[in-house]
């Protein structure tokens, strides 16, 4: 004989018998909260909240402190020592050690990027373009140093402005990945 099914209660909260883990305890009350601030989930996730937004790449870089560049110096070093020889890149730095000495052309040539890729020469503009905007603005281009080792010297307003000039074709202001590839080629 069928025996009728046992009327089922509406749930109105997630229950468990299951015994909670550390990580559980993490989460607790974070799901009833509509907005979490990121203060709020960094104080309960501690380094795994941490880990997982560096690792996203489609989260954006937090903008930079004013005069400084918004990527990481160490990782950016770390993405132009993957795509160059890191005793090239030393003996670059420095012969354009003094200020206004800097030849952006004969740099790139001296670093080993003119003979690299295209691939790697894209690789190396990404890394330049520290607020990710896809070019590289003039505020940018004083820290291109900094990009090759976290030691570099900033350039000059004068430096600056002519590594604008001999990669900017369009007169835009501001350097196309392009622009830069073509100015790293010459």
């Amino acid at each position: 004989m069928d025996r009728p099914e046992p009327p089922v209660e509406p749930r109105t909260s997630v229950q468990s018998s299951v015994c909670k883990t550390p990580r559980d305890e993490l989460f607790d009350g974070l799901e009833t909260k509509k907005k979490t601030s990121t203060t709020d989930l960094s104080r309960n996730l501690g380094p795994f909240f941490i880990l997982v937004i560096k690792d996203d790449p489609k989260r954006p870089e937090p903008p930079a402190e004013p005069g400084t560049p918004a990527h990481s110096t160490a990782v950016v070093e770390m993405a132009m020592n993957s795509i160059l020889n890191p005793d090239d890149i030393k003996k670059a730095l420095d012969a354009f050690q003094a200020v206004d000495s800097f030849d952006p052309k004969r740099f790139f040539e001296m670093v080993g990027l003119k003979a690299k890729s295209a691939e790697d020469v894209k690789k190396a503009f990404h890394a330049l373009d520290a607020d990710n905007s896809g070019f590289i603005e003039e505020e940018e281009l004083k820290f291109v140093f900094k990009h090759f080792a976290t030691d570099g010297r900033d350039l000059s307003d004068k430096e600056t402005k002519a590594f604008l000039q001999a990669a900017d074709k369009d007169g835009d202001g501001k350097i196309g990945a392009e622009e830069f590839a073509a100015l790293v080629r010459e």
